[in-house]
């Protein structure tokens, strides 16, 4: 779903449109299973799982990761969203669509995150947003990273901070 979450986020895209399940993955010369693993067997290059014992040539696990809003302190409390699960987007959307004026904060609390480049395609695409409903005049967008730069990647840095101090009318704050 990736960046697809972003186009139901503002209302481009229905979740529907953007959902790829796993069982409908299809090609040839492999096959997808989605199971519990008991055991790998590396010399005899087989997987044992609750769905059954299979062969291999080329093993993938993905484990996947779901994000842990209890670790962040007050998360919970603050009323926070975040916009990096479908349910995530869901539950922002309506909260975005009736927001006409205060204070936005887009909040990376912390390093690794997934998906770099979206808290701030997000903070573009909220300003564009708010200033076609006509209340970006209203609304302080505000963001708060937890490096010194936005990427590791000078030049990018540079174009980053140069559009973020148009959108935000403020540098991103450090944390």
């Amino acid at each position: 779903v990736g960046f697809s979450k972003i186009d139901v986020l503002f209302g481009r895209r229905s979740e529907a449109q953007v959902r790829h399940r796993y069982s409908n993955l299809r090609g040839e010369n492999f096959r997808f299973v989605q199971a519990d693993i008991q055991a790998i067997d590396t010399d005899a290059q087989s997987v044992a799982t609750s769905a059954g014992t299979f062969a291999y040539d080329y093993l993938v696990v993905a484990l996947g990761a779901d994000l842990d809003h209890d670790a962040t302190p007050g998360y919970r409390e603050s009323g926070a969203h975040e916009f990096y699960s479908m349910a995530g987007v869901v539950r922002l959307k309506p909260v975005i669509d009736a927001f006409s004026s205060g204070t936005l904060m887009i909040g990376v609390l912390g390093t690794p995150y997934k998906c770099p480049p979206a808290p701030y395609e997000v903070a573009c695409q909220l300003h564009e947003r708010f200033s076609e409903r006509g209340v970006r005049d209203a609304i302080t967008l505000k963001m708060v990273i937890p490096s010194p730069r936005p990427v590791p990647n000078p030049g990018v840095s540079d174009a980053l901070e140069k559009l973020l101090k148009t959108i935000l009318r403020d540098p991103a704050e450090k944390v």
